[in-house]
C-alpha cells in the first residue's frame, strides 16, 4: 500500500516561510534607528533629504517610507506643500488644502520645534 502524501503540512510549511520571507523584507525598509534621531545623524545615514518646494523654502523631508516633514512630523511642510512620489519614480510637489485640523497640528508641532 502506498503512502499518502501530507499536503496540508507542506501547504503550511509554504504559508510559514512566505510569512517569514515577507517579515524580513519589510524589516529592511526599517534598518537605520527611527526614532530620537537628530538632523545631522540623519543627513549622514541618507534618511532625511533637503527639498526645496515651489514656495523657494527648503525643508528637510524623511526620504525613506513615507514623506513626512521633518520641521512639522506631517506630511505637509508649513507652506501648504506635499511631497509626493511620482509612479515614474520621481518626486514632486503638490499644494494641499490646510483644514482647521492641519493648521492646529502645524501650529503645534511648530512651536514644538522652536
Amino acid at each position: 500500500m502506498a503512502s499518502r502524501t501530507n499536503k496540508k503540512g507542506i501547504a503550511a510549511k509554504k504559508a510559514q516561510l512566505q510569512k517569514q520571507a515577507s517579515r524580513m523584507k519589510g524589516q529592511k525598509r526599517f534598518n537605520y534607528p527611527k526614532r530620537k534621531l537628530s538632523l545631522e545623524d540623519a543627513k549622514e545615514l541618507a534618511v532625511v533629504g533637503s527639498k526645496t518646494n515651489p514656495a523657494g523654502r527648503n525643508y528637510h523631508w524623511f526620504l525613506k517610507g513615507r514623506k513626512i516633514c521633518w520641521e512639522t512630523g506631517l506630511r505637509v511642510d508649513p507652506d501648504g506643500y506635499r511631497l509626493y512620489v511620482k509612479p515614474s519614480g520621481g518626486m514632486e510637489f503638490t499644494e494641499v488644502p490646510i483644514s482647521g485640523w492641519l493648521r492646529k497640528k502645524l501650529a503645534k508641532n511648530m512651536r514644538r520645534k522652536v
